[in-house]
């Protein structure tokens, strides 16, 4: 019986070893943190991902769960595609629990994924890094953080290699290490 694939370009557990290995510090945060776990079917596109993004940043997990979740409702439970997102009112979407900016930042999102400024999950994995974040920091709400410390990267496009800035478990690690001079900026 052979064993699935790894939905990653990369072996996570030699990722992780040679980490833990190569820096003391991450040694003991990854010990510390339960292992890192992905269900690649809840985000089916590069939209659905950053949606979703925009709606968990600078709160909680469990307040941008159950504000998520009221956005979702909205569009019958799932995740409102772009064509939804642009109709849905603002006064819905603020009762939902989103704030005006984040409001702004998925509107711009969604009409921009119609414009094919984002691309979809295809186009994504032939461009260039490069590309990819010039495209995405376009976006409202989207920074060089959320595409390229690690979640978009790692998660959806699978290009993360092992010690890397972009793999996942650095991206764990640095997330939770967060440089207190620059917030915002992965360490390095």
């Amino acid at each position: 019986m052979t064993s699935p694939a790894s939905p990653f370009s990369f072996d996570l557990a030699a990722a992780t070893k040679h980490l833990t290995a190569t820096d003391e510090r991450l040694a003991r945060l990854i010990e510390e943190t339960l292992p890192f776990q992905i269900d690649l079917e809840d985000s089916q596109s590069p939209y659905e991902a950053l949606l979703e993004s925009i709606a968990y940043q600078s709160i909680s997990g469990k307040a941008a769960a159950t504000i998520f979740g009221r956005v979702k409702a909205l569009s019958s439970g799932a995740i409102p595609k772009p064509q939804k997102m642009l109709k849905l009112r603002k006064s819905a979407l603020r009762k939902a629990g989103l704030s005006g900016a984040k409001i702004v930042a998925m509107k711009d999102l969604a009409q921009k994924t119609i414009d094919g400024v984002v691309p979809t999950l295809g186009q994504a994995e032939k461009m260039s890094d490069e590309k990819l974040v010039e495209r995405l920091v376009s976006v409202r709400g989207i920074g060089a953080w959320t595409v390229d410390c690690g979640t978009f990267a790692a998660t959806f496009l699978k290009r993360a290699k092992a010690g890397s800035a972009s793999s996942v478990p650095a991206f764990r690690s640095r997330r939770q290490t967060a440089n207190p001079r620059q917030p915002g900026r992965c360490l390095s």
